[in-house]
């Protein structure tokens, strides 16, 4: 890179878009152009840039005061409205103030992995005056009304992030202000809610244009699709947190070079379309196929197709360049190379299967094609020439999604399995990053907890040396540990399931000089319960503690048991030890908590927390504090409260003789429980202690009332009709568990099952005020393979009988397993519960299975779970609930060992359920168009 020099003397200073665009809103009173150094900016807010203006500094100094910037929002509103969770007041967010300031920035950027990538990106801004690549793209864009200008900046390190200008005035309300020219294609008022869905059409349009006219395969950044992200000032300064690739050092002050600007004023000359239009309609674009062929290995290098390719290239009016040369498979996808020009050595302009559009590399001669004949993709053109060498497009999960344009763009990529999981693993850190509360649903084994363990720790590390780099140079008041604000951690369904996820990330972290380390943080209820056992005493409960006067869990484990005690505090040192015996060190950044999901939901109850820190060796100054928690395996009881009505109003008895005690202890709160139960005149049908502080602490009100409605939850046989009917009319308290508001920082939710997905993003009745999820859906791709599976009809599938089926099955292999519900309690000694028999719950998320013979058996629900399920459905508006619940409790089953999991070593999986169940299920249907199919067995 020696011949790139980015210095500020190399470039004359093009900075029209800074001085006409963003000088005009710094001072304004309604909207502002967010300046932002760090992205912990409290809502890209305006008083930075204001009380700099207010200080003196002048309109052009501040912009090399700050790195990057995004597009016009109105001015934050501030208050207690918009708690973000850690603070009693805060900004108001960034996404809820998207506005029509008159102009739009669309920004285009990837990182270079390579030197070479990095000056294929500088190669767009040069070459003799007017040839320059972004030359052709500016003259391609000034056939836009609403085309504004472009620009190139360098990011400073290993990018070049392209700006794209765009007129919005066209979307006001009135338009005899706007010129002769806009007022023409004047459509409609737009307001502001629906901007984003315009700008991200934009985007798509704007997307393939730039690929086309620059001739790259450059994979652009989809997080630029959103109007708020942030982007690359113009002649901003940054710091660096790693060397650049052009060899600077890290730490370096670097100005973002404007390496190429052209900047309109008004609209072109003989414009007459528009890129921003208010009736455009997102689509999958014009330069795709929706089907993605998954082709046979005799393709590659097949010299007869090829031959045909350039027959049919030249009927087709095709030049002698650019020359079809070879024909190869990649992951099952066709790819077609050619050769731009006679010198050149080695080929590297594509086209692959599902596009048409061809992705020019090296030098490119003018006039040269931009896409295949008639606009078709390769994958029509080979069905053309050879369609009995064309096979079936390959079985996968349903349809192409609709309406979701990140599910689509998945469907999009995901054309064969191990694509697909990468996809899936690379997809979920950046979606994560992008959302506060995200809720992941992919298949099982697709690797969504992998890709966390493997690129969470390595952001988070990126992200400190950029604060490094910040409070070494402006002198911040924290220190950039302490603005991490917490620990990430993983939480699992159970502790096994925690020491087994934290093995893998020590295996995917191995090496010398690797700095991340993982702990297995156990909560104060199992490190007591593995203390009573090795000490051989008896566990007391909160009930026994709280009776013998003491004011607090801990204080009573310490009086009453001391050598309990004393071998907990030692367990809790050890948690925090490497296998050498030191001290783990307490650090946001290096270090990854791995724990149950108990601990993370109970956050901040004091039996639960009174055992996490150690009590010496590590400085703890910064406190335990949870500031990314991947949430893995989630169920819909982990964020939905329900409770039968009677223990509620129970509860309510307990509460009010509490109050009536200022600060209350563990005894004073045992004596309000036992207040309680007198005053229920001899009923013993209660919550016990610990249930009614539970339900106590839910903080439920009269609007959290739900009655059980069959009729939203049709379910059973006229023979079942009395079992559920009876159902009616009971009444729940439902709402939305507080953990997470409670706990704050950032929760990313794993999932397999659409229920949970759909549940948690229909929590919150006002999604736009705090707290609420964004669901990201990739269970849906081409790649993802689809599996039969047989099932058996048999009436021994059911409560009373199962033991009978369960145990017949066990007995012909001694690697056989059994996954069900009502087997807990058996007396049969050949199922063994925990050891070769599982609850549908306690075998949900193992990758222990996948060695086994399982048969998974289905049976009716329980009264109670029915019940449940028809309050969740009136509750949150969820459509066939039973089915959903059903079909994501057998899908999670066979993910043990069955899908993405299946490997050669893998056992046998069969599905067991009775003939009525089958039926109510709806026979074969019920797995149609899904991941799974089942079959009846012979």
């Amino acid at each position: 890179m020696e011949q790139l020099d980015f210095s500020l003397t190399s470039y004359k200073k093009r900075n029209a878009f800074f001085k006409k665009f963003i000088i005009p809103l710094l001072d304004h009173d309604a909207v502002h152009v967010p300046l932002v150094n760090s992205q912990i900016q409290p809502g890209y807010n305006h008083l930075p840039a204001q009380n700099a203006l207010a200080e003196g500094v002048s309109h052009l100094d501040i912009q090399p005061l700050y790195s990057r910037f995004t597009n016009p929002l109105r001015i934050p509103a501030f208050g207690p409205g918009y708690d973000d969770d850690r603070h009693a007041s805060s900004w108001e967010l960034p996404s809820d103030r998207l506005t029509n300031a008159g102009w739009w920035v669309f920004t285009f950027e990837v990182d270079a992995a390579s030197v070479s990538e990095l000056e294929e990106q500088v190669g767009w801004t040069q070459g003799s005056r007017g040839k320059a690549p972004l030359d052709s793209l500016h003259q391609h864009l000034t056939a836009y009304v609403d085309y504004r200008g472009i620009m190139a900046v360098f990011s400073g390190n290993k990018s070049v992030h392209l700006h794209i200008v765009v007129s919005t005035k066209h979307f006001v309300s009135d338009p005899r202000s706007l010129t002769s020219r806009l007022r023409q294609q004047w459509i409609q008022a737009v307001p502001n809610s629906q901007l984003r869905p315009i700008y991200q059409a934009a985007w798509d349009a704007l997307h393939d244009i730039i690929r086309s006219e620059l001739g790259t395969s450059l994979a652009f950044d989809e997080g630029l699709r959103s109007p708020t992200q942030l982007r690359r000032l113009p002649w901003g300064t940054r710091y660096l947190e790693k060397p650049s690739l052009i060899g600077q050092l890290e730490g370096a002050e670097v100005r973002q070079t404007v390496l190429y600007e052209k900047i309109l004023i008004s609209a072109p000359k003989g414009s007459t379309r528009l890129l921003t239009d208010p009736t455009i309609s997102v689509g999958f674009g014009s330069q795709r196929a929706s089907i993605a062929y998954t082709w046979s290995p005799e393709v590659a290098g097949n010299q007869l197709m090829l031959a045909d390719i350039r027959d049919f290239l030249r009927q087709h009016g095709w030049g002698i360049y650019p020359e079809p040369v070879s024909l190869e498979l990649e992951h099952g996808t066709a790819v077609l190379r050619f050769k731009n020009h006679v010198a050149d050595a080695r080929p590297s302009t594509v086209v692959t299967g599902p596009y048409c559009n061809i992705a020019y590399n090296g030098n490119r001669p003018s006039g040269l094609p931009k896409c295949l004949p008639g606009g078709l993709t390769l994958d029509q053109v080979l069905q053309t020439v050879r369609p009995n060498t064309i096979p079936e497009p390959a079985a996968t999960v349903g349809s192409p999604p609709t309406g979701d344009y990140f599910a689509r763009r998945f469907w999009m990529a995901g054309t064969s399995a191990s694509i697909a999981a990468d996809q899936v693993a690379k997809r979920s850190v950046i979606y994560a990053n992008w959302t506060k509360r995200s809720v992941i649903h992919s298949v099982e084994g697709a690797g969504k907890s992998t890709g966390f363990m493997r690129m969470l720790p390595i952001r988070r590390h990126d992200e400190w040396c950029e604060k490094m780099a910040r409070w070494a140079a402006f002198a911040d008041d924290e220190e950039p540990l302490r603005t991490l604000n917490g620990f990430m951690v993983f939480a699992c369904r159970s502790y096994d399931q925690a020491l087994q996820k934290a093995k893998e990330f020590n295996q995917i972290h191995r090496g010398e000089g690797n700095p991340y380390r993982s702990v297995v943080l156990k909560s104060s209820s199992q490190l007591y319960k593995e203390a009573c056992a090795i000490c051989s005493e008896p566990e007391r409960s909160i009930s026994d503690i709280a009776r013998l006067g003491h004011q607090s869990y801990r204080e009573g484990i310490e009086v009453e048991q001391p050598s309990v005690y004393s071998m907990m505090l030692g367990m809790v040192d050890d948690q925090w030890k490497d296998a050498s015996g030191a001290m783990l060190p307490f650090d946001y950044v290096k270090t990854v908590i791995f724990t149950s999901q108990a601990v993370v939901m109970n956050w901040g109850a004091e039996q639960a927390n009174a055992f996490l820190l150690p009590a010496h060796g590590i400085d703890s100054d910064y406190g335990l504090v949870f500031s990314h928690v991947v949430f893995d395996e989630a169920t819909v009881d982990d964020f939905v409260a329900f409770d039968h009505a009677s223990d509620v109003e129970f509860a309510r008895g307990y509460a009010q003789h509490l109050n009536s005690v200022d600060e209350p202890s563990l005894r004073d709160k045992l004596d309000a429980y036992e207040k309680a139960c007198r005053d229920s005149n001899g009923n013993t049908e209660h919550p016990d202690f610990e249930q009614t502080m539970r339900i106590h602490n839910e903080g439920y009100a009269r609007r959290h009332t739900v009655t059980v409605d069959p009729s939203v939850a049709p379910f059973g046989s006229a023979s079942d009709v009395d079992m559920y009917a009876s159902c009616e009319g009971l009444e729940y308290y439902v709402k939305p568990k507080s953990w997470p508001r409670r706990l704050g920082g950032r929760i990313t939710v794993l999932t397999t099952e659409a229920l949970v997905g759909e549940v948690i993003q229909k929590l919150h009745d006002k999604p736009t005020k705090g707290g609420s999820f964004r669901v990201w859906s990739m269970h849906q791709a081409p790649g993802f393979p689809v599996t039969d599976v047989p099932v058996i009809i048999d009436e021994r599938a059911s409560k009373q009988k199962i033991e009978g089926l369960c145990s017949e099955f066990l007995t012909k292999s001694q690697n056989a397993v059994v996954i069900s519900n009502n087997l807990k309690n058996t007396n049969d000694p050949v199922i063994r519960y925990g050891v070769n028999a599982f609850s549908h719950q306690s075998a949900r998320g193992s990758n222990d299975l996948i060695k086994n013979d399982i048969l998974t058996v289905l049976t009716y629900l329980s009264t109670d779970l029915y019940s449940k399920l028809c309050v969740v459905a009136s509750r949150f508006r969820v459509e066939d609930i039973v089915t959903k619940y059903y079909r994501d409790t057998l899908f999670q089953d066979l993910g043990r060992n069955r899908g993405m999991r299946y490997r050669d070593i893998s056992g046998e999986h069969t599905v067991a359920v009775s003939p009525r169940l089958y039926a109510q299920l709806g026979f074969q249907a019920f797995t149609e168009n899904q991941r799974y199919r089942w079959y009846r067995a012979a």
